[in-house]
């Protein structure tokens, strides 16, 4: 199936790692997370957001490639996580001049096929400085975001 094509492509045999998509998928599942290319643990496990990295941007030949046709075997989705810059400026491209912290301000949006957008910051260590200086995203952010998760 298509699970098994994305997992086995090759688009990107010129990494220094080789390609390892990693994808988890339910066709009943009606939450959506999109980050961004993994870092060097999650490559080696293949288990999502297992590594504090995760900088890197993602290759530009995955998205066009893999996400429509991943996203048709996923009709429920009601609420997507948009997780880091490369995934806010992806999916609002119309503010992809903002900064992280003025689009995570905002809250979510509406979107036609992939329900409400929760934009936040990349959940990296790396960005424990900048949660720090922006208490308001674990004040504000994240509890609304756990009454829609539980609305699900």
């Amino acid at each position: 199936g298509l699970l098994s094509q994305v997992r086995a492509c090759a688009a990107c045999t010129d990494l220094l790692l080789g390609p390892r998509p990693v994808v988890q998928l339910h066709p009943a599942a009606r939450l959506l997370i999109i980050g961004q290319a993994p870092g060097t643990k999650v490559h080696a496990t293949g288990v999502p957001f297992n590594d504090p990295s995760g900088d890197a941007p993602p290759r530009a030949t995955c998205a066009p490639l893999w996400h429509a046709p991943l996203r048709a075997l996923l009709p429920n989705i009601r609420l997507t996580i948009l997780l880091g810059r490369y995934a806010l400026s992806a999916y609002l491209p119309d503010r992809a001049g903002e900064s992280v912290t003025d689009i995570v301000r905002t809250g979510p949006v509406g979107h036609p096929s992939l329900g409400r957008l929760w934009p936040l910051p990349h959940p990296s260590p790396r960005n424990r400085r900048w949660l720090a200086l922006n208490p308001w995203v674990e004040s504000d952010i994240i509890p609304a975001m756990q009454v829609d998760l539980r609305g699900l």
